[in-house]
């Protein structure tokens, strides 16, 4: 992520310099990405804020603007401002699934899914993960990054209402997407710090 930073601001300043407006929208948006999952929500905010604004600017380059429209919404959830970030989820998603784009669409979706999580809106969240499930589980084409957030949310729901049932069917998905993951996130990390803990527990002599 640290070398991530440093070439995304190279390339910042190179769009900067040749007056290229749509590439500096698009490493402001990475820029967040990168701060977001560094965990600076408030950071990261600052760089899809003004993504928004030179797209907003630009005119057109809708399938942008939608991913930074769903990245900003859920940064604000993040920050617990809800009613906000989910304003910017509900444009984002109701605009990309208009124009079929559909990986933005199953992310808006799972983004809204975390807010109701936090409102501890249960069943509006599993409804909403349901919804991206089926847009981002396409046999010719899946998104296993979405599919795997929306396994390890539906794992917090199930641990949080007691429910061993669900818990052990969203781990056996959990452990199956792992292995088709091409990145990791800060869910993966987690996941693999409960595995390996119990696996420690496991190994442990009686």
């Amino acid at each position: 992520l640290v070398l991530a930073g440093v070439l995304a601001r190279e390339a910042l300043d190179l769009a900067l310099e040749q007056g290229d407006v749509k590439s500096q929208a698009g490493v402001l948006n990475t820029l967040g990405n990168i701060y977001h999952e560094e965990g600076d929500a408030s950071r990261a905010l600052g760089y899809y804020e003004r993504a928004l604004g030179v797209l907003d600017a630009l005119g057109g380059h809708d399938k942008l603007r939608t991913t930074v429209l769903t990245n900003l919404g859920g940064c604000l959830v993040d920050l617990r401002r809800l009613d906000e970030g989910m304003g910017r989820l509900r444009e984002a998603l109701a605009r990309s699934r208009e124009l079929g784009f559909r990986r933005v669409a199953a992310l808006s979706l799972t983004r809204l899914a975390e807010a109701w999580m936090r409102r501890g809106e249960h069943e509006r969240s599993l409804s909403a993960l349901g919804e991206s499930d089926a847009l981002a589980g396409r046999s010719d084409e899946a998104y296993n990054d979405i599919l795997f957030l929306n396994s390890f949310h539906r794992w917090q729901i199930a641990r949080h209402a007691g429910n061993p049932t669900r818990e052990k069917i969203a781990f056996g998905r959990l452990r199956h997407l792992r292995s088709l993951l091409e990145r990791r996130f800060p869910e993966v990390d987690e996941f693999g710090r409960h595995v390996e803990r119990i696996r420690r527990h496991h190994a442990q002599p009686a």
